[in-house]
């Protein structure tokens, strides 16, 4: 039927390791990318044809499409150790910073929010004033031990390792 329905909420997330083995196709475990002997790429390493062809006359291993149709499959790889974007890890920690690890609420109270949103709302902010805000608001919450909303603990937050 053609009923527009309301969306109330999304909710983004990344997939579980035990996820992300069940729909992956292989388990990458070769460095190597080509086999010394004729320069194809290695079964089991990043380049693997199971995971998609990245040539016109080669059908993909998987699927059997070619280049045009064929969308590409999952490989993944076992880490030893986390491994960190460092593109988005202070992104990441400032945020994990400023939220309630229990209820993912920010850790201001409701009339300290509205006073940033107040201040926020004025018209004509520079740019500078903006990001000064917002330095303001992580410092504010950095300084919070305890959640305004739910009054769970949370700790500080920092790199392992």
């Amino acid at each position: 039927t053609d009923v527009a329905k309301k969306i109330s909420h999304i909710c983004f997330g990344m997939k579980s390791p035990e996820e992300m083995r069940q729909q992956a196709h292989l388990q990458v475990v070769s460095k190597n990318l080509y086999s010394q002997d004729n320069h194809s790429p290695l079964q089991y390493g990043v380049l693997d044809h199971r995971m998609g062809t990245s040539e016109k006359d080669r059908p993909c291993k998987t699927c059997g499409k070619n280049l045009a149709e064929c969308l590409g499959h999952y490989g993944y790889i076992d880490l030893e150790l986390p491994c960190f974007h460092v593109g988005y890890f202070k992104a990441v920690i400032g945020i994990l910073q400023m939220i309630c690890k229990t209820c993912c609420r920010i850790l201001l109270t409701t009339e300290e929010q509205k006073q940033f949103l107040d201040y926020l709302k004025r018209p004509g902010l520079t740019y500078l004033q903006k990001r000064g805000l917002k330095k303001k608001v992580s410092e504010k919450c950095r300084k919070k031990n305890t959640c305004p909303h739910c009054a769970a603990f949370n700790g500080t937050v920092k790199k392992c390792g």
